[in-house]
């Protein structure tokens, strides 16, 4: 069996912060050649692990978009497996999507919705992680299928090193050992894939995550990497030779991965708006400067007089200066 993978589209009516006013025809052009490489690879399937759409409230995404993505499902043609995200929910709740505009594509032929359920698909069991994925939903939703026969397609905030993250992850070694593949999204910046294991009864898993297609609101990963699509060759027999191997160092998965670079995908220059970007960081800086100039200020008495003055004596420059004395006279 072959799959293609592609992450996080994020589509929407309105370009995110910082985005160039191309943002949805840029995503679409990207759709339309993912959809050319699994017909000249010809895949068995697509497979999208969540947030097809942007905005998370259904009113704020047009009529128009939804038409234009039922219209992009019905050029694929091939089976698509699609997990919702978290922007294609209310609130992380599967119960909302028939209220989403994702949910819409429920009357696509070609559509297979994929949930915390067992979606039994080309002799495989599929097991989905909507909205967010949570140590909640880790405790909650795990397979109750063979391990050679399951792929989890999950959405959430899966990483398969050690560091330390400002924000909530799950550990790949946690969740390693229930399936034999998982292909995950939400982490929109790549990882190489890699297979981790468990000991015994556990069997080695592979993850893979080629990244957002999509480049939505700037972050340092965004300047640097190049949007892609996942291919994933599964080979059923050397899987079913794994049963009892738990090294993973030495095996070969019987799972092929490699990752295609979207050629219509454009430069940062065309995507982002680096002039603003760096006007921002500038202003930015000359804020801090001016606060910490202001905190340094021998002012004997605290008065709105003595205030104005540390203002006018700042090395900041004057337009800086002037929204200062505009806030200080709005205060009261």
């Amino acid at each position: 069996m072959k799959l293609l993978q592609l992450n996080d589209p994020h589509l929407s009516d309105k370009a995110p912060l910082r985005r160039t006013a191309i943002y949805l025809e840029e995503v679409f052009a990207k759709l339309y050649e993912v959809r050319d490489i699994a017909n000249s690879l010809n895949v068995d399937a697509l497979v999208i692990p969540g947030d097809l759409f942007h905005q998370k409230t259904a009113t704020r995404v047009s009529y128009f978009l939804t038409m234009r993505v039922l219209k992009w499902i019905a050029d694929v043609g091939k089976p698509i497996l699609v997990l919702p995200g978290n922007h294609d929910l209310t609130d992380n709740n599967l119960s909302s999507l028939i209220k989403q505009p994702l949910g819409m594509a429920r009357f696509m032929s070609n559509v297979i919705f994929l949930g915390p359920y067992d979606t039994e698909w080309k002799g495989y069991h599929f097991w989905g992680v909507p909205g967010v994925m949570t140590e909640f939903t880790v405790d909650k939703f795990f397979t109750k299928t063979p391990w050679q026969d399951t792929i989890v397609v999950a959405h959430g905030p899966i990483v398969v090193d050690e560091r330390l993250y400002p924000y909530e992850v799950i550990r790949a070694k946690d969740i390693a050992g229930r399936a034999f593949l998982v292909l995950y999204g939400h982490v929109h910046t790549s990882i190489e894939p890699v297979i981790i294991s468990r000991p015994a009864p556990f069997s080695p898993t592979m993850f893979v995550n080629p990244g957002a297609i999509s480049r939505g609101t700037i972050g340092v990963d965004d300047l640097k990497r190049t949007p892609q699509v996942a291919i994933i060759d599964i080979d059923e027999e050397q899987i079913g030779d794994l049963l009892d191997v738990v090294d993973a160092d030495k095996i070969s998965m019987g799972v092929k991965v490699r990752y295609v670079p979207l050629k219509t995908a454009k430069p940062v220059e065309e995507v982002y708006l680096l002039e603003e970007v760096q006007t921002e960081k500038e202003q930015a800086q000359s804020v801090d400067e001016f606060l910490s100039n202001l905190v340094e200020a021998k002012v004997a008495v605290v008065s709105r007089e003595s205030l104005a003055k540390a203002i006018d004596e700042a090395s900041a420059p004057q337009d800086i200066r002037d929204l200062a004395r505009v806030v200080l006279e709005e205060t009261n």
